[in-house]
């Protein structure tokens, strides 16, 4: 899962638990506690004391009163894992010819460096005008 809030934000009684950080990915291996969770946080091998989902949600009905800010908030948000396997997912970075596209992929070349790059062939179907092949 990952969080979506931060541990010292629940408030005083939340020091019993690891620190969790806003967007930190953990794989829950234990749910048996109302409150408690066991989950090993990506890249560790140890499991750590984590708030779960009815925890977080009583810590902030108690500090709000304001239930849009409560589902604002969060609690954590399903990670779903990708195969190494998988074929690669496609991204389309579409404009027009005059904004120079191809330009702009240069300027990411750290973000693009192990893509591999398609361009498109601009074509119509109506005849051409004076001066167009």
């Amino acid at each position: 899962v990952r969080a979506r809030f931060n541990t010292e934000d629940l408030g005083a009684g939340a020091d019993v638990f690891a620190s969790v950080q806003i967007r930190d990915i953990l794989e829950v291996v234990d749910v048996s506690n109302e409150d408690v969770w066991m989950a090993v946080p990506l890249g560790d091998t140890t499991a750590q004391c984590v708030p779960s989902c009815a925890y977080v949600f009583k810590e902030m009905a108690r500090q709000s009163e304001n239930e849009a800010t409560q589902r604002i908030w969060g609690t954590y948000g399903l990670v779903r894992e990708v195969p190494a396997s998988a074929p690669p997912r496609p991204i389309s970075i579409i404009g027009a010819e005059k904004g120079r596209v191809t330009q702009v992929l240069q300027l990411l070349p750290g973000i693009l460096k192990d893509m591999k790059l398609v361009f498109p062939v601009p074509h119509t179907t109506r005849a051409p005008r004076d001066g167009e092949r």
